[in-house]
C-alpha cells in the first residue's frame, strides 16, 4: 500500500526550514543588542503571538484542559526541555552576531547524526549498516575540521547537543506542540522579565529605542521565533519522518550561504573538504531512510 504525502505538509515544512535558514540576516540587524537581552525579548514577545494563535484557533479551553492533565514528571521534563531550548537559542544568537554563522550551520548539519547517537546511548536503539557509515563519515568530517583549525567547534557541538536533547525530551513528552511550546515560553518569560527588570533599573534596556527599526525588529522576534515553529509542527504532522529528514538540511545550507556570501565569513578549502565529507554522510543517511520507507504518492491536504 502506498503512503500518501501531503503537498501542504511539504510547503509547511519547507517554509519553516527556509525561514530558519535565513534568520541570521534578521538577527544581524539586532547585533547592537546584547545576546542575553535579545534572548529575553525573543521569549517575551513570543508569548502574545502564541496566545493569539491559541485563541484564534479556538483551542483555549483545550489548552487549559491539557495543562490540568500534566503530572509533576511532565512539568519537570518541560522545565528540562525549556533549559535546552534556551541554551540553543542563546548560542545561536551569540554566534550569529559574533561572526560564526558557518559554525552554526555545521551544528545543524551534525545534529541529525547526534540525535541518532543519543537514540543509541539513551534509548538503546540499534543502527543499520548505512547509519553506521553515515555516522563514520560525519565524524571523519568533523575531526578533519578540528585538526585543521586546531580548535574544537564548541558552537557547533553546543547547538547539536542542546537541540538533540531538546528533541529527545519532547519525544518522551509527546505533548501537543502549541501547548508545550507556550508553556516553555511562559517558563522562559518568567526568567526573561526578571532579567529585563534588572536591566531597566540600570537604564540599559534596548527597548524602547530611539531607533524605530530596532523597536520593530525586537517586537518581531516573537514572530520570527514562533511562526516557523508552527509551520514545522504543521509539516511534521502531515509528513513521514524521512521527508522531514530530507528537508532539515535546507536550513543549515541556507545559513552557510548567508554566512559565506553575504557576511563574508572565513571558509577555507579545509572547511570545504570537511563539509563535503559531512554532506556525504548526510546523503548516505537520507538515502538509507528513503529506501527503508514505502513508496509514496501525493495528496493536497
Amino acid at each position: 500500500m502506498k503512503k500518501q504525502i501531503s503537498v501542504a505538509g511539504l510547503f509547511y515544512a519547507l517554509g519553516s526550514y527556509v525561514i530558519w535558514g535565513i534568520t541570521p540576516i534578521f538577527w544581524k540587524v539586532l547585533s547592537s543588542v546584547q545576546s542575553f537581552e535579545l534572548l529575553a525579548y525573543r521569549i517575551v514577545w513570543s508569548m502574545p503571538f502564541l496566545i493569539l494563535i491559541i485563541v484564534l484557533s479556538g483551542k483555549w479551553k483545550q489548552f487549559w484542559k491539557e495543562l490540568r492533565t500534566y503530572t509533576r514528571k511532565t512539568y519537570i521534563l518541560i522545565l528540562v526541555a525549556t533549559a535546552f531550548l534556551l541554551v540553543n537559542w542563546f548560542t545561536f544568537i551569540w554566534a550569529v552576531n559574533n561572526g560564526y554563522i558557518v559554525f552554526t550551520s555545521l551544528g545543524y548539519y551534525i545534529n541529525p547524526v547526534f540525535s541518532i547517537l543519543l537514540g543509541v546511548i539513551v534509548l538503546k536503539e540499534s543502527l543499520t549498516k548505512m547509519q553506521w557509515v553515515a555516522f563514520a563519515l560525519v565524524t571523519a568530517g568533523v575531526l578533519l575540521l578540528i585538526f585543521g583549525i586546531q580548535t574544537i567547534p564548541w558552537i557547533s557541538f553546543t547547538l547539536a547537543f542542546s537541540f538533540g536533547m531538546y528533541g529527545m525530551v519532547k519525544k518522551k513528552l509527546a505533548l501537543q506542540p502549541i501547548t508545550s511550546l507556550t508553556l516553555e515560553m511562559f517558563i522562559g518569560s518568567i526568567l526573561s522579565v526578571g532579567y529585563l527588570m534588572i536591566l531597566s533599573q540600570n537604564s540599559t534596556l534596548a527597548f524602547p529605542s530611539a531607533n524605530l527599526k530596532i523597536n520593530v525588529f525586537l517586537v518581531l522576534t516573537g514572530v520570527i521565533t514562533s511562526f516557523p515553529l508552527l509551520l514545522f509542527n504543521a509539516g511534521t504532522n502531515r509528513l513521514p519522518l524521512y521527508w522531514m529528514g530530507f528537508l532539515q538540511y535546507v536550513a543549515p545550507t541556507l545559513s552557510l550561504m548567508v554566512g559565506v556570501f553575504i557576511y563574508n565569513e572565513y571558509f577555507s578549502a579545509l572547511h570545504f573538504a570537511s563539509f563535503c565529507i559531512i554532506w556525504a554522510g548526510l546523503i548516505v543517511l537520507s538515502t538509507s531512510s528513503f529506501f527503508a520507507s514505502r513508496k509514496t504518492t501525493f495528496e493536497n491536504t
